[in-house]
């Protein structure tokens, strides 16, 4: 852990660390986490992280957060909306409140993802004086679940569409991680190991616009509930294949008896772009 921080801190990147306090040996690991932090100024706090309050009372967090905040270190807990709700004196206790916002795994499309991350983050400014910050991300590829169909063309949609998140966020992850290779009984099995923006040593191609902030347009997006169509252009290249660039559009229509996700690009010839945003469809089996 030392050497990472200090790799960042030569690098002039700021930092929080996590550590899971599920374990029965934390303790120890704490206390050297607390010294890294006292040593090295671009710490910016202590996570707790694993979503402890499943597992531990209130009280036995709060005591943790406070032995961290003695030594004038920030504290915060890793936990998802709803946990938090659970938590209200831990809320009174923490230095910021750290979410986790993984709308995947409530079968969330990226679009959708996106939309409660902005609403989620404009209601808490009205209800809390305290610093959210938010770990978020999107799979490149993995399994369906409900309305999310993970893709290159979803991970990229929501990355360009952090570009207009104006709230404070943890991207995960750095690298797709193949150890995480199946989670017997869990939602999405193995999904969780896509959600990087690296795999096996460089950078998906998907994603070089990115870097060079180029942005796709992020509008008229929708939640579960509401009637209205979704609209994502944008061009998209393989480097890897010699093709030409070719458009690209995924659409996904939402009505009151449920969502459908609609892809195609130019070379299935299914719709044609006559203006900008003026679509044409050949959907007669839609129902």
């Amino acid at each position: 852990m030392e050497q990472t921080v200090i790799e960042f801190y030569q690098k002039e990147i700021d930092v929080y660390i996590g550590i899971n306090i599920l374990d029965d040996k934390y303790q120890n690991r704490l206390d050297k986490y607390i010294g890294i932090a006292k040593d090295y100024p671009n710490v910016l706090g202590i996570i707790l992280e694993s979503d402890p309050i499943s597992h531990m009372s209130e009280s036995q967090i709060i005591e943790i957060i406070d032995h961290v905040q003695e030594n004038g270190i920030l504290a915060s807990v890793a936990s998802t909306p709803e946990n938090w709700n659970k938590m209200e004196n831990v809320l009174n206790s923490v230095d910021f409140v750290y979410y986790y916002m993984f709308d995947y795994w409530n079968g969330f499309s990226a679009s959708q993802s996106l939309t409660k991350l902005n609403l989620f983050y404009e209601m808490n400014l009205k209800r809390y004086d305290k610093q959210s910050v938010y770990e978020i991300g999107y799979p490149g590829k993995g399994n369906q679940l409900g309305t999310a169909n993970p893709s290159p063309i979803e991970q990229r949609f929501f990355l360009d569409g952090l570009s207009k998140f104006e709230g404070d966020y943890i991207l995960f992850s750095f690298a797709d991680e193949k150890q995480k290779s199946f989670k017997f009984g869990f939602p999405g099995n193995a999904t969780e190991q896509y959600f990087g923006l690296f795999e096996n040593g460089k950078i998906k191609y998907h994603l070089i616009d990115i870097l060079k902030q180029k942005e796709i347009p992020l509008e008229n997006q929708s939640i579960p509930g509401t009637n209205m169509i979704e609209y994502t252009p944008t061009l998209i290249q393989d480097k890897s294949k010699l093709e030409p660039m070719r458009e690209v559009m995924e659409i996904e229509i939402i009505s009151e008896q449920g969502s459908v996700d609609v892809y195609y690009d130019d070379k299935q010839k299914h719709f044609a772009i006559v203006e900008p945003l003026t679509i044409f469809l050949d959907l007669p089996d839609y129902s």
